[in-house]
């Protein structure tokens, strides 16, 4: 599907993460001090095993591995990506694929979900494009 891309590795090199809610610049200093992963749902190594502030300062510190992170953790982005496409095609639901696609994105990265007072439940339901599921963490207004 991707072929000879270069888009991942470019990015990557260029302090640039791909997630389910949008790019995600780690050259920016709100990310100096963030402990959470670069895409709540990812399950590459850099997701799993690395913080936003971590991968901020080796990025700003111009150490290779930053590079490489972030060029494993697009790759695994548009690869899982790919798979549900196929899936969805082969399975006769694209339209709720790009549906729900253009849905998370349009909620932006995780800073403006957590603003809004929700937070993630990875779910494996059946047909999920990317299996999480948002829930407000703000208590009701008669517990307040």
């Amino acid at each position: 599907d991707m072929m000879d891309c270069v888009l991942p590795s470019r990015s990557g090199r260029t302090g640039q993460a791909w997630t389910r809610r949008g790019q995600v610049n780690l050259r920016n200093a709100r990310h100096q001090d963030d402990p959470r992963p670069l895409d709540e749902a990812c399950t590459c190594p850099a997701c799993t095993q690395y913080s936003r502030a971590y991968l901020h300062h080796v990025n700003r510190s111009q150490e290779i591995i930053a590079s490489m992170l972030l060029t494993w953790h697009n790759l695994h982005y548009f690869q899982e990506l790919m798979q549900g496409l196929r899936d969805a095609i082969r399975e006769g639901r694209l339209a709720a694929f790009v549906a729900e696609f253009h849905a998370l994105r349009a909620e932006g990265d995780i800073e403006r979900v957590q603003a809004l007072g929700l937070t993630t439940i990875v779910s494996e339901a059946p047909g999920s494009v990317w299996r999480s599921n948002w829930v407000s963490t703000v208590p009701p207004l008669h517990s307040r």
